[in-house]
């Protein structure tokens, strides 16, 4: 089964935080804790001290890279917070993770350099 695209939607309707994770446009997780969600991508009390707020903090770290594409670690650091945080995703996917984690390890490995530089290292480390 080829790996879904994961996409995260995060939204404030009446002051509430609405947050979701779909799979190839299909919901699959309603995020309960944005702070949980967000720290898995490194946000922290220290990115938000000095005035970043979350999303604008994951466009700049992983999504608008001019330099280099870090959409596959992105994309894995949704499959380790939904690994923890989703049932449905575990039941859906379970057969599948540990292969698209391989298959991570070994892009990172290709890009050798790159990866060594990176301030994603120890967040990529980590799922494997």
């Amino acid at each position: 089964m080829p790996k879904p695209r994961f996409t995260y939607d995060i939204r404030i309707k009446n002051g509430i935080h609405e947050a979701s994770i779909r799979a190839d446009g299909h919901l699959i997780h309603i995020i309960e804790n944005v702070n949980t969600f967000y720290e898995t991508f490194g946000y922290n009390q220290e990115v938000a001290r000095n005035g970043i707020l979350p999303d604008e903090y994951l466009w700049e770290e992983y999504i608008h890279k001019p330099v280099s594409d870090f959409s596959a670690c992105f994309q894995m650091l949704i499959v380790k917070y939904l690994k923890a945080h989703s049932d449905i995703f575990n039941r859906l996917y379970g057969n599948e993770i540990e292969h698209w984690i391989a298959a991570h390890a070994e892009l990172r490995q290709k890009n050798g350099v790159l990866c060594v530089a990176c301030k994603m290292k120890p967040f990529c480390e980590a799922l494997n």
